[in-house]
């Protein structure tokens, strides 16, 4: 597939990196402590390599061997299709149905609520994680901090074990709905279970 991608249409859709960036109960959080000297600055950064708009590589999965620096460029630029999860949190089932997800990465916009502005939790189900993987797609992601919903990891068993790349923590409340194609670039971290990623969508 060929895409003509115009520069100036990208949008970005990774979260910052900072102290303010929040890590999953019991991860590493970022911290960066700068050096100055002999008239050059220095960054010294720890980090998980969940942190921020992260991938989650299949070897994220111990039963997995495949690992970032070993995911296709194919898996990275692709067509993409961006959905809105319902209030609960969960994409209905019927939302998959229409879609054609072949070759293409499913990405999940949550419905943010004026009383938890700060609370995204767009997520699949196992149905709709295995419904995801049956229509062929490439790639699932999400503007929450996981693809899982109330503490589950069924979709992330089922995405991964299909080799179905996930990206969690995206910034998509300003996109509207409807076809892109996404970039996404992890670090070409060796042996990886993960990755922050830079990630934008253009127009399809």
């Amino acid at each position: 597939m060929i895409f003509s991608i115009d520069p100036a249409l990208l949008i970005d859709i990774s979260a910052p990196l900072s102290e303010k960036t929040s890590a999953w109960p019991g991860d590493t959080p970022f911290s960066r402590t700068v050096r100055e000297e002999e008239g050059f600055r220095t960054s010294r950064i720890v980090m998980s390599s969940h942190s921020g708009s992260h991938m989650d590589a299949p070897a994220h999965l111990l039963e997995h061997t495949t690992t970032v620096d070993m995911v296709p460029v194919q898996r990275l630029l692709l067509p993409a299709v961006l959905v809105e999860a319902t209030e609960n949190g969960a994409v209905d089932p019927g939302r998959l149905a229409g879609l054609d997800l072949e070759g293409r990465a499913l990405l999940i916009r949550s419905v943010v609520s004026s009383g938890t502005p700060g609370r995204r939790n767009g997520h699949l189900s196992a149905e709709t994680a295995q419904m995801a993987v049956n229509r062929g797609a490439y790639l699932a992601g999400t503007d929450a901090m996981s693809i899982d919903g109330n503490g589950s990891v069924e979709a992330h068993r089922i995405l991964l074990g299909a080799s179905v790349i996930i990206l969690e923590n995206l910034r998509l409340e300003e996109i509207r709905f409807g076809e892109y194609v996404l970039l996404c670039f992890p670090l070409r971290i060796e042996n990886s279970d993960g990755s922050p990623v830079r990630a934008f969508l253009h127009p399809y």
